[in-house]
């Protein structure tokens, strides 16, 4: 009898405190911080990359009102009665788009922001996230825009505590039915799932008009590749490999597999940085680990990352590491492969996964696509034009034209020359809010979260994703 009082003792305290640290997770995320007001004003002395047009529309000047701009004129225009802003002959492209990420913190999307990523897709949703964005689109949070992806639809032979994993095909469509009523934009499929399993998913969705990205399943891959077509976009290059390659470097496979997707228009997001991580904590373990910083990670997210992701790979091999060289240049063959195809593109980065951090690794990523031949012009339409055709968004995000929201990025040096003038932006604009390097400064300078809080958003997760486990 008093062993049975202690345990139920014992659960009574742990519920207690497993429901204030959620409560105390989601009243701290409540946006509090002050929404900045768009100004109406005058950008001369620019630069201007539109993207829907080809090449760099030299000394210009542009008037901002209402959060869009009003006009594009030659620099020096006699300019409204307004604030006028001098653009030092910087370099101006549209706001950029992280195409996945796994934010754990609303300090990331200040983060992104400061370094000219106006807007993400987040690539395995959360409550958390679903509310960031809700607050977004009410003018109560700033940052970078959210879109926010379903749980990640698994396999039963994948996943970990925090994944719903697809019984059967019926079980697949009550889980479509219910993202779509949660309010998520789109369906993030994994490898896993049976060809039965993904054609329900795929009808399910159509049938709700919810676009589909993630992995194409393997077994989807090695029947029927031309069905990667359906998707919105297919994620990381490396899956090119391991599903209709089956892990092959045979040159006629890459080329069958690439044919079929130009002939099939479909989109790919290589995400070349996160297999670039792999390799460094490999080759560098530990002593790499602690070569960084500015990572803004939550507590408990970055404890468990270190723990399960990141260590893995310390007791790797030599022959390992060789391995991993060999599959990472071979990863951005397949992405210059891709781009002399003219098969289109988005920009991801999988920040937040294995350390890497959101917004400062995005120029990183434009740097590895360039370096495997895709041209700077391609990159450029992939960070944003293309994939706010993706998002369905491109006739507000985008490019640089009169009546488009006004999402801009000033850079001191031409992109299309050198792609790592991304790097650091020298302001971002905002929906009309100009933020010039000190307030960029410090949006990076913001903590996260510590162990409380990431804890309470932890229960959180695990508690929505198990309920839905005993419910859908």
């Amino acid at each position: 009898m008093k062993l049975l009082r202690a345990l139920v003792a014992v659960l009574v305290v742990f519920f207690v405190l497993s429901a204030a640290a959620v409560i105390s997770a989601r009243w701290v995320d409540r946006a509090s911080d002050p929404v900045p007001e768009p100004l109406d004003f005058v950008l001369d002395n620019v630069h201007l990359l539109p993207v829907s047009r080809d090449g760099v529309h030299r000394n210009k000047q542009l008037i901002i009102r209402d959060g869009r701009i009003a006009a594009i004129r030659p620099i020096g225009s006699a300019a409204p009665d307004m604030s006028r802003m001098n653009g030092g002959g910087a370099y101006v492209i549209p706001g950029m788009i992280d195409m996945h990420v796994h934010p754990d913190d609303p300090v990331q999307l200040q983060q992104a922001l400061s370094y000219g990523v106006t807007a993400m897709r987040v690539m395995d949703g959360m409550p958390m996230h679903l509310r960031w964005r809700d607050e977004q689109r009410a003018g109560d949070r700033f940052g970078s825009r959210l879109f926010v992806a379903s749980p990640a639809m698994k396999s039963t032979m994948f996943g970990g505590p925090l994944d719903v994993k697809v019984k059967d095909v019926e079980h697949a469509a009550r889980l479509v039915r219910h993202y779509s009523d949660a309010g998520y934009d789109l369906i993030k499929v994994y490898s896993g799932l049976s060809e039965a399993q993904f054609d329900r998913i795929m009808q399910t969705a159509a049938g709700l008009e919810l676009p589909v990205s993630g992995h194409v399943p393997h077994a989807v891959a090695r029947a029927d590749y031309a069905r990667a077509g359906e998707m919105s976009t297919i994620e990381h290059s490396e899956e090119i490999y391991q599903g209709p390659m089956n892990s092959s470097t045979d040159g006629l496979l890459l080329d069958q597999s690439l044919a079929v997707l130009a002939a099939e228009d479909a989109t790919l997001t290589p995400t070349l940085v996160i297999f670039e991580r792999v390799l460094d904590l490999a080759r560098g373990k530990q002593a790499f680990v602690e070569s960084l910083n500015g990572l803004s990670q939550s507590a408990l997210w970055q404890y468990l990352n270190l723990q399960t992701e990141v260590a893995r790979w310390f007791n790797a091999e030599p022959e390992l590491v060789d391995h991993l060289q060999t599959s990472f240049s071979y990863f951005g063959h397949i992405t210059g492969e891709a781009a002399n195809r003219k098969i289109d593109m988005v920009v991801g980065t999988d920040g937040g996964v294995l350390l890497v951090p959101i917004g400062p690794s995005y120029s990183r990523e434009l740097d590895l696509m360039v370096q495997s031949a895709v041209t700077t012009a391609d990159a450029l339409r992939a960070a944003t034009l293309r994939a706010a055709e993706v998002l369905g968004i491109e006739q507000d995000f985008g490019s640089i034209e009169v009546g488009k929201v006004a999402d801009l990025v000033l850079l001191a040096s031409d992109p299309l020359t050198d792609i790592t003038a991304t790097a650091q932006p020298r302001a971002v604009i905002k929906g009309g809010v100009y933020l010039d390097a000190a307030q960029l400064q410090h949006m990076r300078d913001r903590d996260a979260a510590g162990w409380w809080v990431s804890v309470g958003r932890f229960l959180e997760v695990l508690l929505a994703r198990w309920s839905l486990r005993l419910s859908a």
